[in-house]
C-alpha cells in the first residue's frame, strides 16, 4: 500500500491536473512503477514461507503451509 501511494505522489509530479484523462494516466504510471516491487515482495514472502514447510516442528510447518497458501492466493486475487 505504501509503495502504491508513494508511486501515486511521484506520478502527480509527472501528470499534474485533475481531469479524467490525467488521473487515468497518473494511475497507469503509479501502478506500472509499483508492480515490480509488489511482485518481488510477494514472491519472496511466499517462497520463504514455503521453505519453512520443510521444518521438523509440526506447528511451524502448519503455520508456514497455511501462510504461504494464503499469501499466494491473495496475490493471485490482486492481479
Amino acid at each position: 500500500m505504501f509503495i502504491m501511494v508513494g508511486a501515486w505522489h511521484d506520478a502527480e509530479k509527472i501528470y499534474p491536473g485533475t481531469d479524467n484523462a490525467t488521473l487515468k494516466a497518473r494511475m497507469v504510471n503509479a501502478l506500472s512503477e509499483s508492480a515490480v516491487a509488489i511482485f518481488i515482495t510477494s514472491f519472496t514472502d511466499v517462497l520463504s514461507f514455503a521453505i519453512g514447510c520443510f521444518t521438523d516442528i509440526i506447528a511451524v510447518r502448519g503455520f508456514c503451509a497455511m501462510t504461504s497458501a494464503c499469501m499466494f492466493f491473495t496475490f493471485l486475487y490482486q492481479l
